[in-house]
């Protein structure tokens, strides 16, 4: 798609109240500890927590996490469920439920808008 064809479909998607629309692009320049760019899924967990954050820490009800099963390695999975659990609960005072899925595109809209 083109830029304005994205535009439009953008526009058309944040018109609906009943979710957000939230991305994050990172300069890996940026990353005070260089460690952290090491490993691939490491790096993805600490930039996700970002992402997250103020969707989880606004929400006054159980939250549902869906991500593309092609963006993490298999061994990671919990990982990433783990942290931001204990980001939630410890540091973001969050204490309804959060589950985090993982879908394969080809079988969710929701996760094919997501890859466009």
């Amino acid at each position: 798609m083109k830029f304005p064809q994205k535009q439009v479909l953008f526009n058309r998607i944040c018109s609906a109240n009943d979710y957000t629309v939230s991305y994050i692009v990172a300069d890996k320049q940026n990353i005070d500890n260089k460690k952290i760019l090491e490993d691939k899924n490491l790096c993805y967990n600490y930039l996700m927590s970002f992402l997250l954050k103020k969707t989880i820490k606004s929400s006054q009800e159980d939250v549902n996490i869906l991500l593309d099963n092609h963006s993490t390695k298999v061994k990671s999975i919990n990982s990433l469920c783990d942290y931001i659990k204990i980001k939630a609960f410890t540091q973001w005072g969050f204490t309804k439920n959060i589950s985090i899925n993982y879908v394969d595109s080809k079988n969710s809209k929701v996760i094919q808008a997501v890859d466009v």
